[in-house]
């Protein structure tokens, strides 16, 4: 996916549980290090098919109508509740996966409709519907993860529809029950109290923790910082979602508009997480050891999830530059 000069640009004896952990990252403190290893492959190759299949049915529609909007009205409310951290990914989670089953839904709709009918405007009718319908989902999606993620702070509608008037968005305290409603039942009640994306994160430190020789690269690092710095510029990424891979668009590309025979299969690479996540693993191990540190730690990723070395360091480097990190 990227070009030769990717990496330029970034100078700038148990039996082991058949069930890995539900837990973002582990240490060799809480796992035999034997099983551990097994775990962590066991976990990859689980999530990287998860992600494969993802993939395979996006639709390029769902990053027209999930933008950067849903994004930072999420974190937004997640801050203004001081909700956990990883609440604001699992609301992220649930509202990706809503989007996803209510796209498929109307369009297989729109598909069986008269053929005589425009389709066309009828697809861009439902465009125009559903992102009129974003805020609301993507905040809705908040009040559910705050009941998975929180038993202190769980957000009701009353609490929501303060908080809605507050940021001067028109939906009404009826319109937010039903919502939480419609998106429960779109998503048949299946919500997990974890994120895929974190999880990825988590797994991926893990792994790279396991390998004692990369940690060494920068003797001041522990695997308790890498991750910490990795879930900073996982938040970082998506509250910048629409700029990175615009940038990563123009990297691969040379140009700065997605083509309309383009914007399919360059939304796979958009919905690519698990890429995703091993980007912000490598761009947290830049920001805490450098280049050294970092092409170490892409190596050890490679290794582990088969992750082709340039496209972790071209997203990697989208990702740098746009935090003002990198040139």
């Amino acid at each position: 996916m990227a070009d030769s000069q990717s990496n330029g640009r970034l100078n700038k004896k148990r039996k082991h549980s058949p069930n890995p952990p539900l837990i973002p990252f582990v240490t060799n403190e809480l796992w035999p290090e034997e099983e551990l290893e097994i775990i962590v492959k066991d976990t990859i190759r689980n999530l990287k098919n998860e992600n494969d299949k993802e993939k395979d049915n996006i639709h390029p529609m769902k990053f027209l109508i999930s933008g950067d909007v849903g994004f930072k009205l999420i974190w937004e409310a997640v801050k203004e509740f001081d909700l956990p951290v990883d609440c604001k990914f699992i609301a992220l989670e649930l509202f990706h996966k809503f989007v996803v089953k209510q796209l498929d839904s109307l369009l297989g709709y729109i598909s069986k409709t008269d053929k005589h009918k425009n389709k066309g405007k009828l697809i861009k009718e439902l465009e125009k519907r559903l992102r009129s319908q974003s805020p609301l989902r993507a905040l809705t999606c908040v009040m559910i993860a705050s009941k998975l993620a929180s038993n202190k702070k769980a957000i009701d509608a009353e609490i929501m529809y303060h908080f809605i008037q507050k940021m001067d968005i028109n939906f009404t305290k009826r319109q937010i029950v039903r919502s939480e409603t419609r998106v429960l039942e779109q998503l048949e009640y299946k919500c997990s109290h974890t994120s895929f994306i974190m999880v990825c994160v988590g797994i991926m430190v893990t792994a790279v923790g396991l390998k004692r020789h990369v940690i060494k690269e920068v003797k001041q690092v522990r695997a308790e910082h890498l991750y910490k710095a990795s879930i900073y510029l996982l938040d970082f990424a998506y509250l910048n979602h629409d700029k990175i891979y615009k940038e990563l668009f123009y990297l691969i590309t040379g140009s700065r508009v997605i083509s309309e025979n383009l914007r399919t299969a360059y939304a796979r690479v958009v919905a690519d997480r698990f890429l995703l996540a091993a980007s912000t693993v490598a761009g947290g191990s830049w920001v805490l050891g450098g280049n050294a540190f970092c092409s170490a730690v892409i190596s050890c990723l490679n290794r582990a999830t088969n992750l082709p070395v340039e496209d972790v360091e071209s997203v990697t480097a989208c990702l740098l530059h746009i935090a003002g990190l990198s040139e």
